[in-house]
């Protein structure tokens, strides 16, 4: 499971992260952005609140990434997410192909806050 730091360190990995899985596939992000989710006990926040029983440490962050889709390109990309050694999962797919084909992908991940581990 990723740790990190603080919630400002979790959005920045997991744009990092989803950023380098892009340029693995030669794909460019027409937008992205990440956000986190709070725990709902006591947040206040609604729809931004993360479930009820995830503890008060954890974190959930989901990206939402527009891109051009370019099919063989894109199943490479899913099957980095899938094959990855982090908690990170696809939230919702949606492929537009006429036009200018493009794919919208939400993804979710789940992050610690904590100290790093030293290694």
């Amino acid at each position: 499971m990723w740790r990190e730091e603080s919630e400002g360190h979790i959005q920045a990995a997991f744009q990092d992260w989803l950023h380098g899985l892009l340029a693995q596939q030669r794909l460019t992000a027409r937008e992205m952005s990440v956000t986190l989710l709070t725990p709902a006990a006591g947040s206040g926040k609604g729809d931004s609140a993360a479930p009820a029983g995830l503890p008060p440490e954890m974190r959930l962050a989901r990206a939402r990434v527009v891109m051009e889709f370019q099919p063989q390109a894109f199943v490479g990309l899913l099957a980095a997410v899938s094959g990855n050694e982090h908690w990170v999962w696809v939230e919702r797919l949606s492929i537009r192909n006429w036009g200018s084909p493009q794919v919208e992908l939400e993804l979710g991940a789940l992050f610690v806050v904590g100290a790093r581990d030293k290694s």
